[in-house]
């Protein structure tokens, strides 16, 4: 899963990914096994939906 999701990351980071941002991509049960075309289709909508602000709020600084 690490391996796909590094050539998804050299592809498709340099034009949908947010400066400045750190990306996160969590890999579930069944992802190896899973269509490439369809795991880049989703990752492409996934950045889109976090460029359009429509991702998860930033988090709070942990700490005091």
């Amino acid at each position: 899963m690490k391996r796909r999701f590094r050539a998804l990351i050299r592809e498709l980071l340099p034009l949908h990914g947010m400066a400045d941002t750190d990306h996160v991509l969590i890999g579930r049960e069944g992802g190896v096994e899973r269509d490439f075309a369809a795991l880049r289709s989703e990752l492409l909508a996934a950045l889109e939906r976090a460029k359009a602000g429509k991702g998860d709020p930033p988090r709070r600084p942990r700490g005091k």
